[in-house]
């Protein structure tokens, strides 16, 4: 336990470093963190063009074409993810460019990188299948939706409802 000599050294030793105080200095020091972008939080980082995510956001809508709100999180997702992927290549790139000689000291951020890459490469893989399950389902539901015929009865409802849930458990398979 901290004896109160201490305790009242590190609450002095505290009030001298509180980081930069003026705006200058704030702005000076904010991107001291960035030098790949990997963990950057910002989906577009300073060295990256704000027009071409732009232009590859408008590229995903228009490939994906996304009809209600639950299509629209996944390619909204997919395309956040997709950027970060190519980011993540790019900083891979710039690290084997550094040179072999300090591989040691870079083999934990190359491990890393690679994790990250693995886990977005992942995250894309499932938000494709969900979003071509999706769109595949609205699909089908619309076709069905062109003829409509209405149940006369409770039991012809659910017997429909059920054939539709089993055809939406097929295309998950």
């Amino acid at each position: 336990m901290a004896s109160p000599a201490q305790i009242a050294a590190n609450r002095a030793n505290a009030l001298l470093s509180t980081g930069p105080a003026t705006p200058e200095g704030k702005a000076a020091v904010r991107l001291n963190a960035i030098k790949y972008g990997i963990h950057a939080e910002s989906i577009v980082i300073p060295g990256e063009n704000p027009d071409e995510y732009q232009a590859f956001v408008k590229f995903q809508l228009d490939a994906w074409c996304p009809q209600d709100t639950a299509e629209q999180q996944c390619v909204d997702q997919l395309t956040t993810d997709s950027w970060r992927l190519n980011r993540l290549r790019h900083a891979e790139a710039k690290l084997w460019d550094t040179g072999l000689d300090a591989l040691e000291q870079k083999a934990p951020l190359l491990d890393r990188v690679a994790r990250m890459i693995d886990r977005l490469q992942r995250s894309i893989r499932q938000i494709t299948r969900e979003l071509q399950r999706m769109q595949a389902l609205r699909a089908k539901i619309k076709a069905k939706s062109a003829a409509p015929q209405l149940p006369t009865d409770q039991s012809q409802f659910l017997t429909q409802l059920l054939r539709l849930h089993a055809d939406s458990d097929q295309l998950d398979e």
